[in-house]
């Protein structure tokens, strides 16, 4: 995990600074909502989409002339994952997008898609008898979005989680989480 999140880190940062001069950095406040699952290695435990939410910071970046751009966020999110057991996140997305040009409309509406891992570091939770949860995941997001009048932009994403979040040694079943999050953030 930590090779990764090092690997990743001096990626961001060697593209910061070959990104050319003109490209547009803008920031702004995002919240939303999110619908998590827990997936587990085994049938004999189940967990049902429940709602939480999410709000933080992003900052947006794009390169003009060549339609991509991308995304870094700091948000706060809760994932329930029963009506009695709540995961607080510290969360750090990062994504890749690429902007779709339709010249007539780009000043009012812009469609994007984007793709980009995602590290959550556990800040509170509600513990589980029997069951070992995880300080820190990694999930991989992908996501369609629109940004409207370039200021608004509303996104909704699928993260696939790739580590786990709750261990059960004793039946050596694992939890990974699966959520889809709608967000909308506003960018000055």
């Amino acid at each position: 995990m930590k090779k990764i999140t090092t690997f990743i880190v001096a990626l961001m940062m060697s593209l910061a600074f070959v990104m050319p001069a003109s490209a547009q950095l803008r920031f702004g406040p995002k919240v939303g909502v999110c619908m998590n699952e827990l997936h587990f290695s085994k049938g004999d435990f189940s967990s049902s989409n429940r709602t939480g939410f999410t709000g933080g910071v992003v900052l947006d970046g794009r390169v003009p002339l060549l339609g991509f751009a991308f995304d870094a966020s700091l948000m706060y999110v809760r994932r329930d994952a029963d009506k009695s057991v709540h995961n607080d996140y510290i969360t750090i997305p990062v994504n890749l997008k690429y902007r779709f040009s339709f010249p007539v409309v780009n000043r009012f509406v812009v469609p994007y898609l984007a793709t980009g891992p995602e590290w959550s570091y556990l800040i509170h939770n509600t513990k589980v008898v029997g069951m070992d949860d995880k300080k820190s995941n990694f999930s991989w997001n992908f996501g369609i979005g629109v940004e409207l009048f370039s200021h608004l932009q509303i996104a909704g994403s699928y993260g696939l989680g790739l580590s786990k979040v709750y261990e059960v040694p004793e039946d050596n079943v694992n939890a990974k989480n699966r959520f889809w999050t709608v967000t909308a953030a506003w960018l000055f």
